[in-house]
């Protein structure tokens, strides 16, 4: 596990869109940004090495994307960001990262919105 503390600010952003074929999707890079935004914005929380999120995710209220995280000593774990609505507002909170440890996933490193 890395030594500095590892948690996420609650935040929420809005216009993570890309549009294209009539459908209207997440931005996965954007995704990407609010996760290194939400990290930094936590004092003294070490960044991760690697963050990718997936690409085709629908923006529809209630949904969620899975991104996952890597930290360079090798600790690896998954951001949950939630879709707010079919606009592209999305919001992520302390609750929402969880580390995986040997064998095992771990229970979130945070304590909940």
């Amino acid at each position: 596990m890395p030594a500095l503390p590892l948690r996420l600010a609650p935040l929420a952003v809005g216009g993570l869109l890309a549009a294209g074929c009539g459908t209207t999707t997440i931005d996965h890079g954007k995704a990407e940004a609010l996760i290194h935004q939400a990290i930094t914005a936590s004092p003294g929380a070490q960044q991760p090495t690697s963050v990718h999120c997936p690409s085709g995710v629908t923006a529809r209220a209630g949904a969620t994307l899975t991104c996952d995280i890597v930290y360079g000593d090798g600790t690896k774990g998954t951001v949950t960001e939630h879709i707010r609505d079919s606009q592209g507002h999305i919001q992520v909170g302390a609750g929402d990262l969880h580390l995986q440890t040997t064998g095992a996933a771990s229970g979130g490193a945070g304590t909940g919105k």
